[in-house]
C-alpha cells in the first residue's frame, strides 16, 4: 500500500473512532473546531490527545483504558482552552 493510501486508510480509521467513541457534545466541539480553524477533526483531535500524554506520566496514564483517556483529553482540552476557542467562533 502506497504512504498517501496508509495515511488516507489511517485517517478514515481515527474518523471512525472518534465518530464512534467521543461523546455527543465532544463531536459537536470538535467539527465546530474544525471548520472555524480549517483542520481536519483528525488532525485537531491527534493533537489534543499529543497534548494531553505530553501532561501525563506513563504511570498516570496506564490504568486508563483507552477511549476514557481520549473522552478525558477532550473534556479537559476543551475546559481549558473553552474562552479562546469561543471567542474565534463568533468572529
Amino acid at each position: 500500500m502506497s504512504i498517501p493510501n496508509q495515511l488516507a486508510s489511517r485517517n478514515h480509521d481515527l474518523e471512525k473512532y472518534i465518530e464512534e467513541n467521543l461523546y455527543g457534545y465532544q463531536l459537536k466541539w470538535l467539527t465546530l473546531q474544525s471548520r472555524a480553524l480549517g483542520y481536519s477533526r483528525t488532525k485537531i483531535f491527534e493533537a489534543i490527545l499529543s497534548d494531553w500524554l505530553s501532561r501525563r506520566s506513563s504511570r498516570e496514564r496506564w490504568p486508563k483504558a483507552e477511549i476514557q483517556t481520549a473522552r478525558q483529553a477532550m473534556d479537559e482540552f476543551i475546559f481549558r482552552y473553552q474562552d479562546p476557542f469561543l471567542l474565534s467562533l463568533q468572529k
